[in-house]
């Protein structure tokens, strides 16, 4: 009996100390100094890349893969799948189209995928295509954003940080 009540009181020790690290956590990316951080990431962001929109009132997804790297191969198979979106598709293809420093500072790795919401006053997404852990495996993330988009919201998600199949630009 004496052994269960000291199990409980273990268990119920971890979960404070587990709440108090998540509410840490979470109180950082709920500060004033993250929020103007990543306001500022997001500006330049969509400052440096929104002469790549295609039509006024619509989504554009930008992909930035390199052909030079193996793991873009997997993004041709994801390529076609994009074109059955009804979002604009560009295409930007470090081993032939020259990006500027300042945007390459932005694009932690390829292949990576920049969707820009209709109103073009914030980026919806950056990260990689789809968040699998192998190349070409794991959900696609234009999935995701765009069924937040067509609810009315518009998740403003970036996914900087990713263990998947990448390539450093």
């Amino acid at each position: 009996m004496l052994i269960y009540f000291l199990v409980i009181i273990a268990i119920f020790t971890l979960l404070i100390f587990s709440v108090n690290n998540a509410q840490q956590h979470w109180r950082y990316f709920a500060s004033n100094e993250f929020a103007q951080e990543r306001e500022v990431y997001t500006k330049k962001v969509y400052a440096l890349f929104e002469n790549y929109r295609q039509t006024e009132n619509n989504v554009t997804a930008i992909s930035i893969i390199n052909s030079n790297c193996l793991c873009s191969q997997y993004f041709k198979a994801m390529q076609s799948s994009l074109s059955a979106y009804a979002v604009a598709n560009v295409t930007l293809d470090l081993a032939h189209d020259k990006l500027t420093p300042a945007q390459l500072v932005l694009i932690p790795s390829t292949p990576a995928l920049l969707v820009l919401s209709k109103d073009y006053q914030h980026i919806s997404y950056l990260g990689p295509h789809n968040n699998g852990y192998v190349c070409g495996e794991g959900t696609a993330m234009l999935d995701v954003v765009l069924s937040q988009l067509n609810t009315g919201i518009n998740p403003q998600y970036l996914l900087l940080d990713h263990y998947g199949c990448f390539c450093p630009v």
